[in-house]
């Protein structure tokens, strides 16, 4: 019997490779060989491993990106905007991104992905705290810090979300209400 494999099991698969094994595991065979199907498989849903590494990092990355978004939208009080900013911050897939993050240091499609990501979340943090900070440059300054503070944590801490993260969001947060809630 012929064993069918989603976009999914092929992106779930390339990620535990690259965590486990590094960005040079990541070939059309090992993936193939992983998920117990032919080269065939692979190529039914992509044109090649660069169509498969692009649509990987869009949509393993982008999907923090989306929340985010959403959380932008919303109207909650900044208290409210703040409890769900860490929620999104300790779902992002660290592990994951602390490696795609070494990845993209030694390729360059990596990389212009991962940079382009980068600056639409830091986009929509910066348009999420608009409304929390007193200043559009705070919100800026402020966008730019949190994205620090998420890569610093996770390659500092191997994207552990244990209590240490809620010790430094706790101080993100602070730095967030100096410049915010005035009133």
């Amino acid at each position: 019997m012929r064993r069918i494999v989603s976009v999914e099991d092929y992106f779930d698969a390339a990620m535990e490779l690259l965590v486990t094994e590094g960005p040079g595991s990541i070939k059309v065979g090992s993936l193939c060989s992983m998920l117990g199907v032919t080269t065939g498989s692979f190529y039914g849903y992509f044109r090649g491993l660069e169509d498969f590494v692009e649509a990987l990092l869009a949509a393993r990355l982008s999907a923090p990106n989306r929340r985010l978004a959403e959380l932008a939208a919303s109207r909650a009080l900044p208290e409210m905007r703040m409890a769900q900013l860490r929620e999104v911050a300790r779902d992002v897939p660290h592990h994951a991104e602390a490696a795609l993050r070494t990845w993209a240091a030694g390729n360059r499609a990596v990389a212009r992905l991962q940079q382009r990501l980068d600056l639409e979340r830091v986009a929509t943090l910066v348009e999420f705290l608009r409304p929390i900070v007193v200043t559009p440059e705070a919100a800026v300054r402020l966008g730019d810090f949190g994205m620090v503070f998420l890569i610093g944590w996770q390659h500092r801490y191997a994207g552990a979300c244990g209590p240490e993260f809620d010790v430094m969001f706790d101080h993100f947060e602070a730095v967030i209400r100096q410049c915010a809630w005035a009133g």
